[in-house]
């Protein structure tokens, strides 16, 4: 059974009461990268949940449940869509 799920997700990012939620200029999330090459930062609260949704998807659940600690409060209609 692992690894079906992923292949199963169908994100739809042009729909439209998706992208109306979405802050103006946020259609993609940018990770830079420690120079080590080891982690990401998340410059953004939003950007931070839509790693954990990601990680998540894809059945990393070590990561996700190390992230988790990280969520305090969720304030925007982004963030909320994401959670």
């Amino acid at each position: 059974v692992e690894g079906v799920l992923p292949g199963q997700i169908l994100l739809r990012r042009g729909d439209a009461g998706w992208v109306s939620n979405l802050e103006e200029g946020s259609r993609h999330y940018y990770y830079p990268v420690h120079i080590s090459g080891a982690f990401v930062f998340t410059p953004t609260f939003a950007s931070g949940l839509y790693l954990l949704l990601c990680r998540f998807l894809t059945w990393n659940f070590a990561e996700v449940v190390a992230m988790a600690s990280t969520i305090s409060e969720i304030t925007t209609n982004e963030e909320t869509q994401l959670w």
